[in-house]
């Protein structure tokens, strides 16, 4: 179907018994405005590619029953451009791109599903706007470009980028009651300004947002059961006033970094995405000490450098997992139970881990995660820090610098590691120590590691005596020693 004109281009079709049912339609007006209306009051509408092209351009159409079209394009040469689809039941389209010079904006709504291929809002100056509502799904098969974006959906919603970036510059809100997830592969990034999902009131989501590339998201407000942000590159949050996440169970994943210090994390008693390792209950167990409620963490981050800010966490949950070669907690005091684990594991597989009581005036080197009472474990009120996992073979050493790691309020130190544990038993605490090796007397400093080693304890060549451990079953939950601190586990002198 082929509509065009000097002046106003107007095309409509109309059924009031049956479907409409057509090819390919192009509508257009070369110096004023161009408008397309379908209408099917009591059937479908099928058809090819759509576009229409105008100094104002805009698509109307609307079903008894299902809608189905390639893909649109509607242009508005010097004006707005518009694109409404109401279908009593299913919606589908190809891909959608609305261009304008002013205002442009594309409404979707549909009695049963939505499903779209990638969209893309341009407007000269004005919002893009897309709104769409559907009584079940909404599945979007490509990437977006637009200014704002809301979507409800009567069951879950489903964004799948693909290799193309989802970009919602000033607003986007997101409203299903069981499962919200966006994803992009390769290197494609997700940006989320403006993010509301979920909803404080009815049921929560699974929220799902995986990016290829980096996940940015600013001003947020989420609310979901399961939450879990993911990113090839760094997840953040950019926003201007910070965002907070409002979730049963939180996983936080990034393969550069995550920069959240902004954000408010409340988190209730459910299980993460990631994060489970058996060994803590096992060891916590020889150790005398109760297991978390769940091997599996309440909250979990994993990246080579996390920066969060303990303050601005309230968790109901008693495990918490950090993952990373570079940790920083802020300033604040986590709002937790007092029974909480926190278990600390390095990024990169058997990097070694060094305690100290106080990491000021300490440059932490590259090959080692730095951990401080006063930077770390005084962020959580009488806890247990968990410090190794199983499968874990790096060297552990305590107080490098020589002054003793001192905490009270009942605070337990339990390690799990195949590598050296050197310095344990130096630990001040009105808690337990629970290490599974005991090393020689000797305590090597920072500068005798040979890093190349992959995190394995030895000396450099030429450094004197070896380091040995032991780990025996039947002994490990016995106290064979005394010293600032409850220490349980075999040692040798």
């Amino acid at each position: 179907m082929l509509a065009a004109g000097y002046g106003d281009a107007d095309a409509r079709m109309i059924s009031y018994n049956g479907d409409i049912s057509t090819g390919a339609i192009t509508v257009t007006a070369s110096g004023d405005s161009a408008d397309l209306d379908m209408d099917a009051f009591n059937g479908g509408i099928t058809t090819g590619a759509i576009t229409v092209t105008g100094t104002s351009g805009s698509a109307s159409l609307s079903a008894y029953g299902d809608i189905s079209t390639g893909a649109i394009n509607v242009t508005g040469t010097s004006s707005s451009a518009y694109l409404n689809m109401n279908a009593g039941n299913n919606l589908a389209t190809g891909t959608i791109t609305i261009g304008g010079n002013y205002e442009t904006s594309a409404d979707l709504y549909a009695g049963t599903d939505i499903t779209t291929g990638a969209i893309s809002l341009v407007s000269g100056s004005s919002s893009g706007d897309v709104f769409m509502s559907a009584g079940d799904d909404v599945v979007i098969n490509g990437g977006i470009s637009v200014d704002r974006l809301t979507i409800y959906a009567g069951d879950t919603i489903a964004i799948n980028g693909g290799a193309a970036p989802i970009l919602v510059d000033n607003f986007t809100a997101l409203y299903a009651p069981n499962q919200i997830s966006l994803a992009t592969a390769g290197a494609a990034n997700i940006t989320l300004g403006n993010f509301y999902a979920g909803g404080s009131e009815g049921p929560r989501p699974a929220i799902q947002i995986n990016a290829g590339g980096n996940l940015a998201i600013g001003d947020f407000t989420i609310f979901g059961d399961v939450i879990s942000l993911t990113a090839g590159g760094t997840v953040s949050d950019n926003g201007a006033y910070g965002g907070s996440i409002n979730a049963n169970a939180l996983g936080v994943a990034a393969g550069t970094a995550i920069n959240m210090l902004p954000t408010v994390f409340n988190i209730g008693t459910g299980v993460a995405p990631f994060g489970a390792d058996a060994g803590v209950d096992s060891q916590m167990n020889l150790a005398g000490l109760t297991p978390p409620t769940s091997v599996t963490p309440n909250a979990a981050f994993s990246a080579p450098t996390v920066n969060i800010e303990a303050g601005n966490l309230t968790m109901a949950g008693d495990h918490l997992y950090l993952r990373a070669n570079s940790l920083n907690l802020g300033t604040g005091m986590a709002t937790v139970p007092t029974t909480v684990l926190v278990h600390y594991q390095p990024h990169t597989a058997n990097l070694p881990i060094r305690l100290y009581n106080d990491l000021s005036g300490v440059t932490p080197q590259t090959g080692a995660l730095y951990l401080g009472d006063v930077q770390h474990f005084q962020r959580f009120p009488g806890t247990t820090h968990f410090f190794g996992g199983t499968g874990y073979g790096g060297a552990i050493q305590v107080s490098p610098d020589g002054a003793p790691v001192t905490h009270t309020n009942s605070t337990n130190f339990v390690f799990l590691t195949f590598g050296p544990l050197i310095g344990a038993d130096t630990i001040v605490t009105d808690g337990t120590v629970f290490p599974l090796f005991t090393v020689t007397d000797f305590q090597p400093v920072d500068s005798e590691y040979d890093p190349s080693d992959g995190g394995s304890g030895k000396r450099k060549s030429g450094g004197g005596e070896g380091v040995e451990g032991t780990v025996d079953g039947a002994d490990a939950g016995e106290v064979q020693q005394q010293t600032n601190a409850d220490v349980s586990g075999e040692c040798k002198s």
